[in-house]
Parts: structure tokens; C-alpha cells; sequence
């Protein structure tokens, strides 16, 4: 069994795309003008942009979703059996399962880009440990740090917490305390928080527009391990904004039902392949 893994926000990076792009002229147009600038120079950092830019929100998850896309279609005739995204990431599994069309999902991201660029601020960090996936959340009890959410549980060794921007600073000492290092994420929001409640539920009234088709592939949620229907799609997309990503327990959960399964990654760099061996190996 073949799994597609489709990375979130985080994969960035300068240049990126820019050996595929050639190859796909046609759909470089499209997303170009449904999201108003050129993706090109948004990945090379050409005028009007600058090497900044590809960090933002507003422009990093549009690149993500499209350098994603390509790179799977790309190499499809490998034979995909399964598709799980990172957060971000679901869009794009939902495109290489056929759920969404490529144009649909270029409006998606656009949307979910600046409902999230607009939230309110925040911050997040990522901690890093030995057993750190089960250690932190006694740690934020215990020296009540009640307004800190776990964001992503990415594997045994690294969460990511959010939360606001004094909240996260103050957590600082304490786990370092506790023997466990501190990444602050260069982001200006609390992604996977209760602060982007506005955010989904203005995300979720705007997917009402879309149709959704049945994916042909199974697709699996990174929040909650299931095989995700065309019902569920939309509650999907919406309610991830706010809640955490569990990759560690769905690629556990894949790897124990299917222990040769084939792990392969579409999209910028290998940040899911690299948190694929914590997990599995």
C-alpha cells in the first residue's frame, strides 16, 4: 500500500517548485489568476515580492498547495492508495483524491489563507523532547497554563502549542525547566487554537459555495484518524482550523493496520517523511 502525505504550512522555502513549474504552464496561469499575483515570482521572490514573502500565511499556503499539487501529479502513475494531509495538506490530499477540482482548491486555500492571515494574534512554538507527546499536557496543568492548546502532536519527540503571544512566552522557562527544548514558530497567529473560532466559522459559511465529490481514493483526517466521506468534507476543512493535528497517532494507526505500507511525500521538502521515522522507526 502506497500513502500520499501532503505537508502543511512550515514546508516553505525560497525556490521551491521552481523545476516543475515548467511542466505545468497551463495550471500556473490558472492559480495566478484566481489568486491575483504571479506564484512564480511569489516562490523565486521576484518584484513584486520579496524573499519575505513566502512566510506569511497569505502567501505561504497558496505556494504549499500548489507546489503540493504539482509534485503529485507529477509523479501519480505510481499508484496512490491512500492520502493524508498535514493540516493544510488535507486540501491538497482532497485534489489528489479527486474530492475537489484544481481551481476549487486554489479558492479554498486562498480563503482559508486570509481568514487566517486576519486572526487575531498569537503565537507558536515548538517543544521538543524525549516522551514529550505525553509529558506536556501535565506540564501546562500543573503550572496552569490553562490558556496554552496543544496545536500539532507531530511525534513522541516534538508538539506544537498555541496560544497568545504573553502565554507562550511565559511557557518558555517552564519546559525548559522540565528539560525539554523551546522553537518559537516564525508564525503571527494561534493556528490549531480556540482563537480561530471566527475563523472557522467564517471559513465554514464560505465552503457552503463549493460542492464537494466523493473521494476516489480513501482519504484519512489527520484530527481524528477516520476515513473521511463527502459529508464530512466540509466539517473537515472548517473544524481543523481550530483543533489539533494528531500526526502522530494517525501515521501510527496506518503503520500498525498496514505495517508495509509506503510512506511518500508530495510537496516541498521532507518535514513529513523526517517526522515519519520518530514515529515508525
Amino acid at each position: 500500500m502506497i500513502v500520499a502525505m501532503f505537508p502543511g504550512q512550515g514546508a516553505q522555502y525560497l525556490g521551491m517548485g521552481e523545476k516543475i513549474f515548467e511542466n505545468f504552464s497551463d495550471m500556473i496561469t490558472e492559480a495566478s489568476s484566481i489568486l491575483g499575483y504571479s506564484v512564480v515570482n511569489l516562490c523565486s521572490g521576484a518584484h513584486p515580492f520579496n524573499e519575505n514573502d513566502i512566510n506569511r500565511t497569505l502567501y505561504s499556503q497558496p505556494a504549499i498547495f500548489l507546489v503540493s499539487c504539482l509534485c503529485y501529479l507529477q509523479n501519480k502513475n505510481i499508484g496512490i492508495d491512500v492520502c493524508v494531509g498535514h493540516s493544510l495538506g488535507f486540501i491538497s490530499a482532497l485534489f489528489a483524491a479527486g474530492a475537489i477540482d484544481f481551481s476549487q482548491g486554489i479558492a479554498i486555500v486562498k480563503k482559508r489563507a486570509e481568514l487566517m492571515d486576519q486572526a487575531p494574534r498569537g503565537a507558536m512554538a515548538a517543544i521538543i523532547g524525549n516522551n514529550v507527546n505525553s509529558t506536556l499536557s501535565s506540564i501546562l496543568i500543573d503550572n496552569e497554563l490553562f490558556d496554552i492548546d496543544i496545536a500539532n502532536y507531530n511525534s513522541d519527540v516534538q508538539v506544537v502549542i498555541s496560544g497568545t503571544e504573553s502565554s507562550i512566552l511565559a511557557t518558555q522557562p517552564i519546559v525548559e525547566k522540565n528539560s525539554l527544548k523551546f522553537i518559537r514558530l516564525p508564525v503571527s497567529g494561534a493556528f490549531h487554537s480556540r482563537l480561530m473560532q471566527k475563523a472557522r466559522i467564517d471559513f465554514s459559511e464560505y465552503l457552503t459555495n463549493f460542492d464537494f465529490a466523493e473521494p476516489k481514493i480513501d482519504v484519512i483526517s489527520a484530527m481524528n484518524g477516520e476515513n473521511i466521506s463527502v459529508d464530512f468534507i466540509l466539517e473537515e476543512l472548517s473544524f481543523q482550523l481550530e483543533r489539533p493535528v494528531r500526526w502522530c497517532e494517525t501515521i501510527s494507526m496506518i503503520h500498525r493496520q498496514n505495517p508495509n505500507a509506503q510512506f511518500k511525500e508530495f510537496g516541498p521538502g521532507e518535514t513529513l517523511t523526517r517526522l515519519n521515522k520518530y514515529i515508525i522507526e
